[in-house]
């Protein structure tokens, strides 16, 4: 487990720029893991048009000038 305040390459003093990132991310870890363990097994499930998302998705890109395209398989 890395831990937030880590030191990087044995210099002390310096203290890790990337700790918060660190922190997030097990942060984020720890969200995801208590999801599948608790919270998966109550939720319904459901069908969702992937087709559909993907081309929301692409055109919201495109809207905002990125060259975005989806072509159904």
């Amino acid at each position: 487990m890395i831990e937030a305040g880590t030191r990087m390459g044995g210099e002390s003093g310096q203290k890790d720029a990337c700790s918060p990132i660190w922190i997030g991310l097990r942060a984020c870890s720890v969200e995801n893991l208590n999801y599948l363990r608790n919270d998966y097994a109550t939720e319904t499930v459901e069908l969702v048009d992937v087709a559909s998302i993907l081309q929301t998705v692409c055109s919201e890109f495109a809207d905002i000038g990125h060259a975005a395209r989806y072509t159904d398989p």
